[in-house]
């Protein structure tokens, strides 16, 4: 959460897909902090996935956030 990259890798049923998702809800939550209350700028959240499943699960995932 303190550096600008993060890599979660592991085998399948490990909790890869639920733990980014809590880390991007955290980020979400908290966006005023790190993108800056100053400045208008939307700072871009890159995710990538090994598979087009995995990353339609983990859009799914942010899609079900409260606003």
């Amino acid at each position: 959460m303190t550096q600008e990259l993060a890599i979660v890798q592991g085998p399948p049923g490990t909790g890869k897909t639920y733990l980014g998702l809590k880390v991007v809800e955290t980020l979400l939550r908290n966006s005023s902090i790190w993108n800056g209350t100053e400045e208008k700028l939307q700072r871009p959240i890159l995710v990538l996935c090994y598979t087009n499943h995995a990353l339609d699960q983990f859009l799914e995932g942010i899609s079900e956030f409260e606003e």
